[in-house]
């Protein structure tokens, strides 16, 4: 019986030892899962707090370039107001010299009408001096005749 117990103490004690390394065995794969899941958690709130900052640097960024559109379109607002200005003015202008040149042709026109109208009367008083002229000639020489 001794050799029996003996033998079921040997097998008793390599169970023991077999489930305690089995148990340690497990324990040192939880532990390392555990370990492994922390370490992966801080990897990634490490990588989500890169990401924050990233995403909040992006937002001002996106912010300062909105004010800048914003500020280039009120420029160009402002410059196109400026620009339709100069051309009102300048139509003004134009309307302006073309009335001045319409009313310098009216009165270049009125001015030669004139002028042919005098030029037509001096023709005329040119004309009745010529005939008087031939009419003192032809009583002159009727006078001489005589």
């Amino acid at each position: 019986a001794a050799p029996n117990l003996e033998e079921r103490m040997r097998l008793y004690r390599e169970e023991v030892d077999r489930r305690a390394q089995e148990d340690l065995r497990q324990e040192v794969e939880r532990i390392t899962r555990n370990e492994t899941s922390r370490v992966r958690l801080e990897e990634a709130a490490k990588h989500q707090q890169v990401l924050s900052e990233k995403l909040m640097k992006l937002k001002e960024r996106e912010s300062r370039l909105e004010h800048e559109v914003q500020m280039e379109r009120l420029a160009l607002s402002r410059r196109e107001y400026e620009l339709e200005a100069q051309a009102r003015q300048l139509e003004r202008r134009a309307a302006d010299s073309d009335d001045r040149i319409q009313a310098a042709r009216l009165q270049h026109l009125t001015a030669v009408q004139s002028h042919e109208a005098g030029m037509a009367e001096m023709r005329d008083r040119c004309d009745r001096l010529e005939q008087q002229v031939l009419a003192l000639q032809e009583a002159n020489q009727s006078l001489r005749g005589q």
